[in-house]
């Protein structure tokens, strides 16, 4: 999705650093998650997402109801 572009320049300095302020908080439309080599056994937050790279396998956890919860990305192929 893309934003069309706004000119800022007019805007008071206040609303500048509100703008800003609010572009750093939002990490320029980018989310990021933390990477692990091994499944997580730390207490997360609620809707919190880690995600484990470990060989050749991949896998997406997310904390729900107090326990991490799994998603197999990809695997070894057995064959």
């Amino acid at each position: 999705m893309r934003l069309d572009d706004f000119n800022f320049a007019k805007l008071p300095n206040e609303l500048q650093g509100f703008k800003e302020d609010i572009t750093s908080l939002l990490n320029n439309g980018k989310h990021q998650w933390q990477v692990v080599s091994a499944a997580p056994t730390f207490a997360g937050r609620a809707g919190e997402a880690v995600v484990m790279r470990s060989g050749t396998d991949g896998r997406l956890y997310i904390y729900l109801g107090s326990s991490w919860n799994v998603a197999v990305l990809f695997t070894a192929d057995a064959s």
